[in-house]
């Protein structure tokens, strides 16, 4: 439909904010692991696994 309509049109991204929004899904993602795998470290491995 736009190309019906005519006219010259520019694909603009906004790179500040891309990478702003890529970098704190890396920090999330960092948390979201290293902090349950440094509680898993806490417990001896045999207890963990009679406990499933």
């Amino acid at each position: 439909m736009v190309a019906r309509i005519g006219g010259d049109f520019t694909l603009v991204l906004p790179w500040a904010r891309i990478g702003l929004i890529v970098a704190v899904a890396v920090v999330a993602a960092l948390l979201a692991s290293v902090l349950p795998a440094r509680r898993a470290l806490s417990r001896p491995v045999v207890a963990s696994l009679g406990a499933d």
